[in-house]
């Protein structure tokens, strides 16, 4: 079982995620707390040829959920190890 607790940021385009993570991060760090990030997934699959029209929701909508599986993992088991 992880040590290590995620924190998910969600909303709407403009929503203040960005700015709402990086203040998060200066907090948590000023704690003595590390953090380890991951890329919002819909601009990485936008950025990298989503191959699909991003009109058509369900693609593109199964891009996004599909995409930080890999980058989640590997952000999840540095933070393990680094706090076994």
């Amino acid at each position: 079982m992880s040590k290590a607790p995620k924190i998910v940021l969600t909303g709407g385009p403009s929503g203040g995620k960005t700015k709402a993570l990086k203040m998060l991060r200066i907090k948590l760090e000023a704690c003595g707390v590390k953090v380890y990030t991951v890329t919002e997934a819909a601009r990485d699959v936008l950025k990298n040829g989503f191959s699909g029209d991003r009109h058509h929701a369900y693609e593109f909508q199964k891009a996004i959920a599909l995409y930080p599986i890999e980058p989640e993992s590997e952000a999840q088991t540095l933070a393990d190890q680094e706090n076994s």
